[in-house]
């Protein structure tokens, strides 16, 4: 892993990646520090607005989440037909997944 100053990480549950999309996250997190220094107030900021993000999605029934695309990948893969996931009892394969959500970010800093 490649870690240089300025990066920001993003350690989580699964309730934020089942949820959230990579390149959503990037874009959330995106400028923190801009300036070469992040305060404390921006990052917590930064992490309750992704805890609160991915919880609006968890909750949206029809939302395109990771966790929705990869069910329609497991049932394009066992031959299961969409029009058959309600009849067999299965979980649709759109919208979010309820779950714990923690986010914890971190920005690394060059000190001298």
């Amino acid at each position: 892993l490649d870690i240089q100053s300025g990066d920001v990480l993003v350690l989580a549950s699964d309730g934020l990646f089942d949820n959230v999309f990579d390149d959503e996250i990037a874009s959330l997190t995106e400028g923190l520090g801009k300036n070469g220094r992040v305060n404390e107030q921006a990052i917590n900021s930064a992490a309750q607005q992704l805890v609160e993000y991915a919880r609006a999605r968890a909750e949206d029934e029809v939302a395109e989440t990771p966790w929705a695309l990869s069910l329609k990948e497991i049932y394009e893969e066992r031959g299961i037909k969409l029009k058959e996931v309600k009849r067999r009892g299965l979980m649709p394969p759109h919208g979010g997944k309820m779950d714990d959500i923690t986010v914890v970010l971190g920005y690394i800093q060059e000190t001298v």
